[in-house]
């Protein structure tokens, strides 16, 4: 049974408001006395009621995160990272995975909204002005991540655009003659936010500029992606293939290892996100790094900030850090 305030104030031999004082780390207490109290807290298993706090402060303590697919590493362990932030926060998180729907989305966002959330983070799949308009009609602080929705709402991502043209820079410097894109999720441009894919393909075309390849973009954007690469006769000439992601770099990998094509000897490979099963890849995937637990922990604290009515940046792009592997 669930340990009350009351019911510990009155074994510690203190009042309630010493209580509160020592389990909320406020200034007022002596520190033997916080330290007695927060051991026979641990041992009595006492457990903060987020509800009741809530209502004291006119908050649920609860956010809702909304996202589009746990089964690409990379979200796994963002939402992994967002959880611990903000239960380090005292906050309880509602997830949500809309494997792509965008109406699921949309249906998701009203439910936290109706569960009144102190706040959202959001990796869009639907964009454009009427959805932008709508989100503002949940009056409800959000933080959109991966994809930008509008100036409306903070945007906390990565220098996507930046990153591809120094992966493509990378590769020129191997001695590379042409470099083919692949990036399945440019499928659904027109009809879902691909803010970020659109990101990474304009800074391929403009790395290609600036490296002066000999050859025009060669870019692979069909859901299908791997027929389509095997149209390419990517023995002719010195080729890489530069993948928008990891986990369409590994299927790459796999087809290539089925066709006889050494990599790196017949052909380059290199990925994007660093994802954590890249440590148990042969040759290993030369790939694009960034935090991703500084991301989980910024889109906390900005939507922190926002339900704080405190001031936050519109938009923050991290860094990222090129890891050469053996595959080019």
């Amino acid at each position: 049974m669930r340990i009350t305030t009351t019911e510990l104030a009155e074994i510690c031999g203190v009042s309630i408001g010493t209580i509160d004082r020592a389990l909320h780390n406020r200034p007022g207490i002596k520190s033997e006395t916080k330290e007695k109290i927060l051991k026979m807290a641990k041992e009595l298993g006492y457990r903060p009621h987020l509800l009741a706090r809530g209502l004291k402060q006119g908050k649920t303590m609860t956010f809702g995160v909304v996202v589009f697919d746990l089964a690409n590493q990379f979200f796994a362990h963002l939402v992994e990272e967002i959880e611990e932030r903000a239960k380090d926060a005292g906050y309880f998180v509602y997830l949500t995975i809309t494997e792509g729907n965008i109406e699921e989305e949309l249906d998701y966002l009203d439910s936290l909204s109706s569960l009144n959330v102190d706040g959202i983070i959001l990796d869009p799949i639907n964009g454009g002005a009427k959805f932008s308009q709508y989100l503002k009609s949940l009056k409800t602080p959000i933080v959109t991540i991966g994809n930008r929705v509008s100036k409306a709402f903070p945007f906390i991502g990565v220098k996507d655009r930046q990153a591809i043209k120094d992966a493509v820079a990378f590769i020129a410097t191997k001695g590379y003659q042409r470099i083919v894109y692949v990036s399945p999720p440019l499928s659904y441009k027109g009809t879902e936010n691909i803010y970020s894919v659109e990101e990474r393909l304009a800074g391929y075309k403009e790395g290609l500029k600036e490296t002066e390849m000999p050859h025009k973009p060669i870019v692979i954007g069909e859901k299908a992606y791997i027929e389509k690469l095997d149209t390419l006769k990517l023995r002719e000439e010195r080729t890489a293939i530069l993948c928008s992601s990891d986990i369409y770099a590994l299927e790459v990998l796999n087809y290539l290892r089925a066709k006889n094509i050494a990599v790196p000897d017949d052909v380059g490979l290199m990925g994007f996100d660093d994802i954590q099963v890249l440590k148990y890849v042969t040759p290993p995937l030369s790939t694009i790094a960034y935090p991703i637990e500084e991301l989980g922990r910024k889109s906390v604290a900005c939507l922190l900030s926002q339900i704080n009515n405190e001031p936050v940046a519109p938009i923050e792009l991290l860094d990222h850090r090129l890891i050469e592997g053996a595959s080019l």
